[in-house]
């Protein structure tokens, strides 16, 4: 049998709602590796129209800037750039494109569960190595299984780690609607403590409502417990992870700013640090971004297996990034997936534009008569996205495409917004949060 798929969920110490990472919240304002630069901005947005110097404004970036990976710059009176990038030589060679495998395993359920396999590894291995990580023991001979027609799922109860703390497993079978005798393998492993529901959702959504300067604060792991954790996660998934990581700091008073307190009865957890950790592909973080096509008259028709669809929109594969949540000392939450696969090669390495290419779109954007406070650029990121292939080469298939992806913050609404470019072609993929009309 051939194994290609699994995604699983751990949590402890305090999720009872497994909510899933929205990516647009998960992209605004977030803390990166590598940070954004100096927020001087600020205090130079006040200068009054008479003091402000036109010809230190600029729509591109230096070679200098391009090749450090770091700007900070004025583009019009408002509109700033102030910005981690990926330096120049990451893609002086050009990148690939790849067609997308969705991970799912062939074969009836009693197939699919006769030899159980978690990313590769023997069911028991993996949560030999799961109980390594979290400090307890996870058996599989604690599961408790209920099936229904199209699921098998399993959970257990009473694990606890050595504080007291409660933990719950769930392993879930389940049916692919669109397709036939293929399944997917999901491990759920969460703590059910009702007074931090949501807080996976919270850590992203208080970076969506404060500015940037509010979301700086130095990580709770140092740069060296990052790296080791980067190893476990190779070692649990057996695949390769980016060095490129995201997180956002929540404390009881960002969540009062961002109006998320209510959800908690008593927030007894201080500081958590909340991480995005992203697969690596060809040395790029390999990104969920939600991209969608648009079909138009004359296309061909989308390749079945992998493409999802509603109306006449497909919408990419879905490959969210690995989250791991911690208060510095203890696993809170740890999702891991493994959802997708790069396949063959859909198109050999292709130049990358250059971002100063694509600046000029995000400046159209903002126009400088609609803005009335500042908005700023805080991340030009070369990122693999699952999108589509060119339905000029006769078939729309799932495919991993290096993107331009372009988050800027505006005060004027206190949230964030993210482009995405065609890093090949430039076209713009997704316009202020929203997919193009055209």
């Amino acid at each position: 049998m051939k194994s290609k798929v699994v995604s699983i969920l751990l949590v402890g110490v305090l999720v009872a709602g497994l909510a899933g990472c929205g990516q647009q919240s998960a992209e605004n304002g977030a803390e990166t590796q590598g940070g954004s630069g100096s927020t001087e901005q600020s205090s130079e947005s006040e200068e009054s129209e008479e003091e402000l110097d036109e010809s230190t404004l600029r729509s591109d970036f230096t070679e200098e800037e391009l090749a450090d990976g770091q700007a900070s710059f004025r583009v019009s009176r408002h509109l700033w750039v102030d910005a981690e990038m990926t330096p120049a030589d990451v893609y002086a060679d050009g990148f690939a494109s790849y067609y997308l495998e969705t991970a799912y395993q062939e074969g009836d359920m009693e197939e699919f569960t006769a030899n159980p396999t978690l990313f590769g590894h023997p069911q028991e291995d993996f949560f030999q190595l799961l109980s390594d990580i979290m400090g307890f023991s996870i058996t599989t001979d604690l599961l408790e299984w209920n099936e229904t027609d199209d699921q098998m799922s399993g959970s257990t109860i009473d694990i606890v780690d050595e504080n007291g703390n409660p933990y719950y497993v769930s392993v879930n079978y389940q049916t692919d609607a669109t397709l036939t005798d293929r399944y997917a393998y999901n491990s759920i492993l969460y703590n059910e403590d009702f007074n931090h529901i949501n807080l996976a959702n919270d850590a992203y959504g208080c970076s969506v409502y404060l500015p940037p300067e509010e979301n700086d604060d130095t990580p709770l792991l140092t740069d060296e417990e990052i790296a080791d954790w980067t190893e476990t996660l190779e070692n649990l998934t057996g695949r390769e992870i980016s060095d490129i990581w995201d997180v956002t700091q929540v404390t009881e008073d960002k969540l009062e700013v961002a109006g998320s307190t209510d959800d908690y009865v008593n927030w007894d957890l201080g500081t958590v640090d909340s991480y995005q950790f992203y697969y690596d592909l060809d040395g790029l973080p390999v990104d969920h971004l939600d991209l969608e096509y648009a079909l138009r008259l004359g296309n061909p028709e989308p390749y079945a297996d992998d493409t999802d669809m509603s109306g006449n929109t497909l919408h990419a594969a879905n490959e969210l990034p690995l989250q791991f949540i911690t208060d510095g000392t203890r696993v809170l939450y740890l999702v891991v997936r493994d959802l997708c696969r790069p396949g063959e090669v859909y198109r050999e390495a292709q130049s990358i534009i250059s971002p100063s290419e694509i600046l000029p779109v995000v400046e159209e954007y903002y126009p400088e008569s609609s803005l009335t406070a500042n908005v700023t650029i805080t991340q030009v990121r070369l990122v693999y996205a699952p999108y589509f292939t060119d339905p000029d080469d006769g078939e729309i298939r799932n495919a991993y495409c290096p993107v331009w992806k372009v988050v800027t913050y505006d005060e004027r609404i206190d949230n964030s917004s993210m482009f995405v470019f065609d890093a090949v072609t430039g076209d713009t993929l997704v316009y202020g949060g929203a997919i193009p009309s055209n």
